[in-house]
């Protein structure tokens, strides 16, 4: 038997609510940033000026993170890094060319293609529920960003 998990307050409950409503208006406000950004500068100095703000942030609130970080933690940041570098550049620049909107539209799909392709790559259904959602959340991205 599984012990029940504590009770939460409603109190907690609202400040979770009011976070993550924090953190989807941050992300939703970011693309209407981009877009005035690309507008006025090329979109690689966007990114490099953007980038070197957060390493600077970074270091500064977590100088452990770089001293004491062993070459295998390099190697796999420079490859993810690499990935997120590819997956940055390709919506800045298509930012360019299209609405914000639309834009926070594509990359909003990610999510909702997660439990598709863990059908493709482990080749077994994520379960009727998991890609009821992802076609929900596909849908309700549609209405919230497209015309």
């Amino acid at each position: 038997m599984t012990p029940t998990p504590p009770a939460r307050s409603r109190r907690q409950t609202l400040l979770a609510d009011g976070a993550l409503l924090t953190v989807a208006i941050g992300w939703g406000f970011n693309f209407i940033v981009i877009k005035s950004a690309v507008d006025t500068m090329a979109p690689m100095l966007y990114l490099m000026l953007r980038h070197v703000v957060a390493v600077v942030l970074l270091v500064a609130v977590m100088p452990r993170s770089v001293t004491q970080s062993k070459p295998r933690d390099w190697l796999f940041g420079a490859l993810l890094g690499t990935l997120l570098f590819i997956a940055f550049t390709a919506q800045t620049i298509g930012l360019q060319y299209t609405t914000p909107g639309k834009s926070g539209f594509i990359t909003g799909l990610s999510v909702a293609m997660v439990p598709f392709l863990y059908w493709a790559v482990a080749r077994r259904s994520p379960g009727w529920f998991q890609a009821l959602g992802a076609i929900v959340a596909t849908v309700g991205l549609g209405f919230l960003s497209l015309r």
